[in-house]
This record gives structure tokens, C-alpha cells and sequence, in this order.
């Protein structure tokens, strides 16, 4: 499974890096999967949070990603290093839940 945040700064913001942020949102913040975030401060960054599977043949080769359909994604941390949090989501009629902690990339 793999999340994608996509995010752009209103003009008059600075960059979105790690060594930039300025504002660390507070948590917990939950996204709606596939809705863009309007900006959590004002100047401030709209986010989307595009959550994806991808399956394998069974010879282990990769597939094409499957979007999911719904759901949410929760983030108990948010900061320059990491964020990890929690996603309730649903490909169709699949539903997973689950937890995750990532570096900030």
C-alpha cells in the first residue's frame, strides 16, 4: 500500500520541505482519501492524500496501482522528520485498516 501526499503552498508561502515548515499542523488531522485539504493555516498549503494498492502477478512482478474509493487517513504526527498515523480505507467492497510511521521524503 502506498500514500501519496500531494501538496502546493499559495504563492505567498514558503516552500514545502522539511527544513522549510514554518507551521507543523495540529494532530490529529484526518484527510478524506482522494479530497484536496483546503490550506490549515493562512498563508498556508492545500494537500490531497491519494491512497493506493498495488498487487503483484505470482511471479512477484508488479501490477498497476488500484486507487481506493473512500475512506480516511489520520495523522497522529506530523513533523519535520516523520509522520505516522493510522488509514481506514476502501477499494471497492475491500476494506482495510491499518497504521503507518514514515520518514519524511
Amino acid at each position: 500500500m502506498r500514500l501519496t501526499m500531494i501538496g502546493f503552498a499559495d504563492l505567498t508561502s514558503p516552500p514545502a520541505t522539511p527544513g522549510s515548515i514554518t507551521t507543523i499542523p495540529s494532530t490529529p488531522l484526518t484527510f478524506t482519501a482522494n479530497v484536496w485539504q483546503p490550506p490549515l493555516s493562512t498563508p498556508g498549503e492545500h494537500r490531497v492524500i491519494n491512497p493506493y494498492y498495488m498487487r503483484t502477478r505470482s511471479n512477484g512482478r508488479p501490477t498497476g496501482d488500484t486507487a481506493a474509493t473512500g475512506g480516511t487517513i489520520t495523522f497522529t504526527q506530523m513533523d519535520a522528520t516523520s509522520y505516522a498515523g493510522s488509514y481506514d480505507l476502501y477499494f471497492g467492497t475491500d476494506h482495510i485498516t491499518g497504521s503507518f510511521v514514515a520518514p519524511w521524503c
